[in-house]
């Protein structure tokens, strides 16, 4: 196994195995992101950078939201922690880059926030400190 550490909001280090994906979702409470491994909540950070990431929905939890008007849990990117380095040449390697963004009234997945055609998977993905509007920037690359 190898290990990476990421510092959690409150500054306590989290060691994160790097052979596991992580789950990580917009944390509406807390104004950050929830990274969890194993189905479990091991961080709160502020952003967070995965490779061979995947842009999840859950079809049960979107129609929640739009049944009931309240949000809820149902949207995530998936994917792997890597060591800084690997994840700057896979940008600097990839062919496309854009903004991604998910609203559940609008959309079934993640699309690009240009042109709103959808989003599967993405080769880096980094989720970064929300932007004057409030709202998360998640950055894709391909």
């Amino acid at each position: 196994m190898r290990y990476l550490t990421i510092r959690n909001l409150d500054g306590t280090a989290v060691k994160l195995d790097t052979n596991k994906k992580l789950q990580v979702y917009r944390n509406l409470h807390k104004n950050c992101y929830s990274v969890q491994q194993s189905g479990k909540v091991v961080a709160h950070v502020d952003s967070i950078t995965l490779c061979f990431a995947d842009f999840l929905v859950a079809n049960a939890g979107r129609s929640k939201v739009l049944k009931t008007g309240k949000k809820n849990v149902h949207a995530r990117v998936s994917g792997y922690l890597r060591h800084p380095l690997s994840s700057d040449r896979l940008i600097s390697e990839s062919n496309k880059s854009g903004i991604a963004k998910y609203n559940p009234f609008k959309f079934d997945s993640f699309v690009d926030a240009s042109n709103e055609s959808g989003l599967k998977s993405a080769d880096v993905v980094e989720l970064t400190a929300y932007d004057n509007t409030m709202r998360a920037l998640i950055k894709y690359h391909c």
